[in-house]
């Protein structure tokens, strides 16, 4: 009992730590994007101050930058907020379905691996249910009910991207 609760409890350490290490590099990108905003409208200031470049070109394009950097921060703390799973970086939510998916390209043992170990009915799988499953023509339901997880999680399983359930 004590080896699952460590397991368990170091998985979600890692979990949080991955979180934590993404959401602070989602933050350097959008304070990278302001730095390099503010560089370039304080260049073009300077060659308008010298009467290198006109003032109106300068004006247009520091309300451009404005535009972009505001939109661009709008854009990712709504997505950080509404559209990102609270759990994993990686994985988006859909409100319509409290579903999540993971990007296409990971591992199915790894998606099977985080779905199992954190699901609603706290199922552990091995890796002969993970090729069972995959390999199974048994409906995803059917599955679900068998192995005790959701179907959320089998067709992570069998997809490597819940795009498709059947």
């Amino acid at each position: 009992m004590s080896v699952e609760y460590n397991t368990q409890l170091a998985a979600r350490q890692t979990e949080i730590n991955e979180w934590s290490y993404n959401n602070k590099m989602d933050t350097l990108f959008v304070l990278q994007l302001l730095f390099i905003s503010t560089l370039i409208i304080c260049i073009l200031m300077m060659f308008s101050y010298q009467g290198t470049i006109g003032k109106a070109f300068v004006g247009y394009t520091i309300g451009v930058l404005v535009i972009v950097d505001v939109l661009v921060i709008i854009n990712r703390s709504m997505y950080t907020n509404q559209v990102r799973d609270k759990k994993q970086w990686d994985r988006v939510m859909f409100p319509g379905d409290q579903k999540t998916i993971s990007p296409k390209g990971k591992d199915v043992a790894y998606i099977a691996k985080l779905d199992a170990a954190y699901g609603e009915n706290g199922v552990q799988l091995k890796p002969a249910d993970v090729a069972a499953i995959t390999s199974s023509p048994a409906s995803s339901a059917d599955l679900a009910t068998q192995y005790g997880v959701s179907q959320a999680t089998i067709c992570a399983i069998r997809t490597k991207a819940c795009s498709k359930c059947s």
